[in-house]
C-alpha cells in the first residue's frame, strides 16, 4: 500500500514538472497559444467578437504577418477576424480563448505568457474579472513584451480568457504565446460512497447480534 502511494505522489510531482516545461504537450481544455491549433487557416481554439461579445466566431490565422509584427513560429501564429487581418475601418476586438478545468484544482492553477498585438491593447481579463492593463508588448513594435503571470481567478469549471485590442482597419491582429502551464489535479473526495456506509452499517448490526447471542 505504501509503495502505490509513494508512486501516486511521484506520478504527480512528474506531472507539474511536465506542465512547467511543455506546456503542448497537456491536455487541449488548457489555455492554448494563438495559432497552435489550426485547421484550414482557422484557430480551432481562439474565437474574436466585432460586436462587444455578443457573437464570437473562431480566428483566422494571419500566414503572412506585415514585417513589422513579431514573427510566427510553429508554436505560436497571428490570428486576426480574417486571413488578410484587413478591414478598412477602425474595430473594438475581443480576443477569446475558453478552456476548461475539470478535474484540476483551480487554486493551484497558472500560466506564464506573451503577447503582442496591433494596433491598441486596451486590458485583458480572465472570467470577467478585474482588468489588467499593460505588458502586453508594444503598439510601436507590435513585438512581444516581459512575461506575464496569471495565478489566481480560475474556475474549477469554464473559463475564458479575453483580450480587448482596437484596430485601425488597415492591419489588426493579436498575438499569444503560452509558455508555462502549472497544474494540479483535484484531490479525490473523501466521504464514503452510499454503498460503502451501507455495507458498514449492515455490518455494525450483524455484529451487535452476535453479542447479544453470546450474552444469552
Amino acid at each position: 500500500m505504501r509503495l502505490a502511494t509513494r508512486s501516486v505522489r511521484v506520478a504527480a510531482a512528474l506531472f507539474v514538472i511536465a506542465a512547467a516545461s511543455n506546456p503542448r504537450a497537456l491536455s487541449a481544455q488548457f489555455p492554448a497559444s494563438t495559432g497552435f491549433n489550426v485547421l484550414l487557416g482557422v484557430d480551432q481554439t481562439w474565437t474574436v467578437s466585432l460586436d462587444g461579445g455578443s457573437t464570437f466566431f473562431n480566428a483566422f490565422v494571419v500566414a503572412s504577418p506585415p514585417g513589422a509584427w513579431q514573427p510566427n513560429t510553429a508554436n505560436y501564429k497571428w490570428i486576426s477576424f480574417n486571413a488578410a487581418a484587413s478591414n478598412g475601418s477602425s474595430t473594438s476586438y475581443i480576443f477569446r480563448d475558453a478552456f476548461n478545468l475539470s478535474g484540476y484544482d483551480p487554486t493551484t492553477f497558472g500560466i506564464d505568457f506573451r503577447c503582442a498585438y496591433d494596433n491598441f491593447l486596451g486590458s485583458y481579463s480572465l472570467n470577467g474579472g478585474a482588468a489588467v492593463t499593460g505588458g502586453c508588448g508594444s503598439e510601436g513594435t507590435h513585438t512581444f513584451g516581459a512575461t506575464q503571470t496569471l495565478n489566481s481567478g480560475y474556475l474549477g469549471g469554464n473559463n475564458t480568457l479575453d483580450f480587448f485590442v482596437n484596430g485601425d482597419g488597415t492591419t489588426d491582429g493579436f498575438l499569444m504565446s503560452v509558455d508555462a502551464v502549472r497544474a494540479r489535479a483535484s484531490q479525490p473526495s473523501t466521504v464514503p460512497e452510499p454503498a460503502t456506509v451501507a455495507l458498514l452499517a449492515t455490518g455494525l448490526v450483524s455484529l451487535g447480534a452476535m453479542r447479544r447471542r453470546k450474552r444469552n
